[in-house]
């Protein structure tokens, strides 16, 4: 007779050994194995090649705890000057590509944009040496390029072409005084030389020709209306000729082509101190130290803006701390000859 029915399985205890269905399993652990099964997969063989990519994964994530930080920071530091330069706050876009270039050497966009901000910040020390880096190297910014060009062809109007330095080198081994009248021939015959015709302006402000000195500068803005020793010396002209208003649109000016300029913030604290605005010259000279602490003409500045508002002790260790920077010292003699009054620096 057929057996429709289906036949019944002996019964299988709930708790067994997950592996082998041993009901001795071990209780103590959360998997449920005999002791048996637990022993087999704790000496279970693991292949060499599983041994070899254990240990080449172990050296790159080593090598990942060192490198990724470091390259995580300088795209950071890059992304921060690049925001920086955008506001034209140039000192604090140059710090942030010098940390990058620090970190990697070799970044061409970090290389770039700091030649930019050197150049802004008048810092050609650091401007030849991120062109020299730059050399023969491709840069993929077209725009970015193109300004650096423009920079090159720029900074050229900042020192003598060959020309040029053949007369002032004449003089300078004969450790005598460029003559004007020789200085203003050679700029009748090189109408296009704007570091002659600045050379000459400045020649003209140290005789206190301040209207011939502004005349000659108005001439070179016309040609390059950022040309920043023009808008300095212009400044200084106008501040001495009493035009005080026209010497603050000057500071104003280099603050629009870099708003951390800390020359532009000292010049325009001299102006105040000339308009006898003592208090407001005094935070635009701690401004503009603040701003550089190295910089000559700034520390001068808080030093007069110190003794005009009667801060001898200040100003006093700012001028015994000069005398340790021979730079800074140069900056300082002509403060010194205000403050001894050989110098007339306001009514």
């Amino acid at each position: 007779m057929e057996n429709n029915q289906l036949t019944e399985q002996p019964e299988q205890p709930d708790e067994c050994c997950a592996n082998c269905g041993n009901p001795a399993f071990l209780k103590e652990y959360p998997t449920k194995l005999c002791s048996e099964c637990r022993e087999k997969f704790i000496k279970f063989p693991v292949p060499k090649w599983l041994w070899l990519f254990a240990a080449a994964l172990g050296v790159i994530l080593l090598f990942s705890l060192f490198s990724v930080p470091k390259n995580i920071l300088a795209g950071i530091a890059l992304e921060k000057g690049k925001k920086a330069e955008k506001q034209h706050r140039f000192f604090t876009a140059q710090k942030e590509f010098e940390e990058v270039v620090e970190k990697q050497p070799s970044y061409i966009e970090a290389e770039s944009h700091l030649m930019k901000a050197a150049f802004y910040n008048m810092d050609f020390v650091t401007f030849g040496k991120a062109l020299k880096a730059l050399e023969k190297k491709d840069i993929d910014d077209r725009e970015l390029f193109a300004e650096l060009d423009q920079l090159i062809t720029k900074s050229r109007n900042y020192f003598p072409g060959d020309s040029l330095r053949q007369i002032t080198d004449k003089y300078d081994s004969l450790k005598a005084e460029l003559p004007g009248n020789i200085l203003l021939s050679y700029i009748i015959k090189n109408d296009s030389d704007i570091c002659a015709k600045m050379i000459y302006a400045s020649i003209l402000y140290d005789k206190k020709n301040y209207t011939s000195c502004d005349s000659v500068i108005h001439k070179i803005l016309k040609t390059d209306a950022d040309f920043v020793p023009g808008l300095r010396l212009l400044a200084s002209s106008e501040r001495e000729a009493g035009n005080y208003q026209e010497s603050i649109t000057c500071c104003e000016k280099l603050l629009d082509i870099n708003s951390e300029y800390s020359y532009a913030i000292a010049s325009k604290a001299r102006t105040f101190l000339k308009m006898k605005k003592d208090k407001d010259a005094l935070k635009l000279a701690l401004q503009a130290h603040g701003m550089d602490k190295k910089d000559g003409y700034s520390i001068a500045t808080l030093a007069l803006a110190y003794h005009f508002n009667g801060n001898t002790g200040k100003r006093d260790e700012i001028i015994n701390n000069s005398k340790k920077d021979s730079l800074v010292s140069v900056y300082m003699s002509y403060a010194l000859d205000v403050i001894n009054n050989k110098e007339k620096f306001r009514d």
